[in-house]
């Protein structure tokens, strides 16, 4: 599908946070990085655009973001999220809730996500939209977790940050908690920039290689010092929920 620039409708900017970023407005056709949410959720931010074994068009985000307490398979799922929209509506729907990968409480796991089938909306797919040093190339393929190394430098498009540059600082970080939860076999990024390479409303963006535009995981959380970003492999999750990235 052809690049074109995130595009915002007149009369729908209704986010609430400060500073105002152009990632949490209502913008169509959907892009990678934008504001996203369950309407009894949190917001987070669009992953990787996927296909659907039917050959349906979706998406991959965060499962706690996507798939709140109490959600039900069906659920529709909103852009701009809750947080950055006072009133969602007809207008703000754009899929819904289709499958659930989140962790258990208190058992290891590898994937915390959730994917959304579009329903008459388009996208831009899986290219890094304007306004950063990768605009308008393309992400080409998912990485094994094992092609994963320290030093690499990387970058995601999340709805707060927008676009954000880091490396990679450490692999297969085993024995994570995170409220309730706990992981294994994720990655930290640390920031370039001298910033957070993440920020809150960031969780569910893709983060990817830059050398190569190879996708590498889903941002998931940030530690406690805020000076590293925790990322889960795409590949197993995209494997769980039984989807492919859309090319």
């Amino acid at each position: 599908m052809a690049f074109t620039a995130p595009r915002s409708v007149p009369g729908l900017r209704t986010q609430t946070r400060e500073p105002p970023t152009r990632f949490a407005e209502f913008c169509r056709p959907l892009t990678l990085g934008l504001s996203i949410g369950h309407p009894s959720g949190t917001v987070g931010s669009i992953g990787p655009f996927v296909t659907f074994p039917n050959g349906r068009p979706g998406l991959v985000g965060a499962s706690f973001v996507l798939a709140p307490k109490g959600v039900e398979i069906g659920d529709w799922i909103h852009q701009p999220g809750p947080y950055d929209a006072n009133l969602l509506t007809g207008t703000t729907r754009i899929g819904k809730v289709v499958d659930v990968a989140g962790p258990p409480p208190l058992q290891p796991a590898r994937v915390a996500s959730a994917t959304v089938e579009l329903i008459d909306v388009l996208t831009d797919g899986n290219v890094i939209p304007s306004g950063s040093p990768d605009a308008g190339r393309r992400i080409v393929r998912v990485a094994d977790p094992d092609e994963l190394a320290v030093g690499e430098e990387v970058a995601c498009i999340g709805c707060t940050s927008g676009y954000s540059q880091g490396v990679i600082a450490d692999i297969q970080m085993d024995n994570l908690e995170v409220g309730n939860f706990k992981f294994f076999g994720a990655f930290g990024v640390a920031a370039q920039q001298g910033r957070n390479f993440s920020e809150a409303g960031d969780a569910g963006a893709l983060i990817y290689r830059r050398s190569d535009m190879v996708a590498l995981g889903l941002l998931f959380a940030r530690n406690a010092e805020g000076n590293q970003t925790l990322a889960l492999p795409l590949a197993p999750a995209l494997k769980a929920l039984n989807v492919t990235l859309a090319v």
